[in-house]
């Protein structure tokens, strides 16, 4: 979730604001590990469709070169040649519709 810059003066959103540029402040590095923990019901996997990241200066970070590892539907006996790879979460399209 993007946190504005913006605020209409709410303790929460003053809160917000304050965590953002913190973290902002704190974040070095280029190794970015994401494990994602629970599902909405499946038993293996989740369906994840994007993950951007965003630089200290508030700007969305290129990570469509990142490398990305992780199961996929692919890995079953029974599937493949899914399109649903983890390389997808950093290709820039987050808006997906079903084919």
């Amino acid at each position: 979730a993007v946190v504005s810059t913006q605020s209409t003066g709410t303790v929460e959103e003053e809160y917000l604001l304050s965590a953002r540029a913190e973290l902002l402040d704190e974040i070095q590095g280029r190794v970015l590990t994401v494990t994602l923990l629970d599902t909405w019901g499946d038993p293996d996997y989740i369906g994840l469709t994007g993950i951007e990241v965003y630089g200290g200066d508030g700007e969305m970070v290129d990570i469509s070169g990142a490398t990305v590892t992780g199961p996929s539907l692919n890995d079953l006996e029974s599937c493949s040649g899914d399109y649903r790879t983890p390389d997808k979460v950093v290709s820039g399209c987050n808006l997906t519709v079903e084919v």
